[in-house]
């Protein structure tokens, strides 16, 4: 290539090129990356400015709260079952009645199942109820910080609600089997807490967790019931209703009377009417809640046993006039 056709080119916009000594034609290097560079430079000034400004990051916040939500709910479930069973155990110890809006809370917290090995029942349950809520908030917190719940926090908190759900189902199978179905409204309540305690659990761990948890829970579950039944079995002596025994407690009627009660209480009484009933029957004392005190005070009401409740030697005042237990 001679140099009037380099020069020619140059002119038509054709990169130059130098000539080396040993005369081959050499791209010029500087040339070529100072074009794209000037290019480039362009191309960038020319982009759109979303390509340059930078992306929103995703908020970890809504994952964080989804895992570490049934742990909230069980925290917040056990401090409930802790403040109620620290009530019981008050009422327990110091001998006094707790509130219900029916008589069958006295009449199982004095019955011989409201105590294992001598201590009183609610006492265990406060004691589990407070473990299982200070192991849910700590896993709440790895959760919230993003670490994994640590093994034995997880196993620790599969035993404590194994516990507490097999203690509330056998304690429910003695209320049904051998108190006559008391309306307890504080055995209900928490057996209501450690079933949702459980129902929790179980939808707050994935599958692994759930492996890992699944022996302790179950071992935990299985001594639990053993416990139950070397404390409450036959070896005890009360595992058998015929041998149960209630003392009487006066149910206390809470509510106004209206004109009309308080005249139909007087027209029953004249008439020679009477109305039999037991302190622990819960479906008289809602009888006597729809009379009110005013009522009450001059209703011909006949307590068939006034001495107590005891299956063996029973001895029932309305079984003199055809009433029996």
């Amino acid at each position: 290539m001679s140099m009037l056709a380099m020069k020619s080119s140059a002119r038509q916009g054709i990169p130059t090129a130098v000539v080396a000594p040993s005369s081959r034609v050499i791209p010029s290097r500087f040339s070529i990356c100072r074009a794209v560079s000037r290019d480039d430079r362009q191309n960038s000034d020319a982009a759109p400015e979303s390509a340059t400004q930078p992306q929103p990051v995703a908020s970890t916040s809504t994952s964080t709260a989804l895992s570490s939500f049934p742990y909230n709910i069980m925290t917040a479930l056990a401090a409930a079952g802790a403040l109620e069973t620290t009530y019981l155990t008050a009422n327990k110890l110091l001998n006094t009645a707790v509130a219900c809006p029916t008589s069958g809370c006295d009449s199982v917290l004095n019955s011989p199942y409201a105590e294992l090995f001598g201590l009183p029942l609610p006492l265990y349950g406060a004691a589990t109820y407070a473990a299982v809520a200070v192991a849910a908030y700590m896993a709440q917190q790895s959760a919230v910080s993003g670490r994994a719940v640590p093994y034995w926090l997880s196993a620790g908190l599969a035993a404590g609600v194994g516990v507490l759900a097999a203690t509330s189902g056998y304690l429910m199978y003695i209320l049904h089997t051998q108190l006559g179905g008391a309306s307890c409204v504080w055995c209900y309540a928490s057996a209501g807490i450690s079933f949702a305690l459980l129902s929790s659990l179980i939808a707050g761990m994935d599958k692994r967790q759930m492996a890992d948890a699944a022996g302790p829970g179950l071992g935990a579950t299985a001594a639990a019931v053993l416990t139950l039944y070397l404390g409450f079995g036959p070896g005890q002596g009360i595992s058998n209703a015929a041998e149960l025994e209630l003392p009487y407690i006066s149910p206390t009627v809470t509510t106004e009377s209206s004109e009309q009660t308080i005249s139909l209480a007087k027209r029953l009484r004249e008439a020679g009417a009477k109305m039999y009933g037991a302190f622990w029957c819960s479906h008289c004392y809602d009888q006597k809640q729809e009379f009110g005190q005013q009522a009450m005070a001059d209703f011909p009401y006949v307590e068939c046993f006034p001495e107590g409740w005891k299956k063996v030697g029973l001895v029932c005042l309305c079984a003199f006039v055809g009433l029996t237990s």
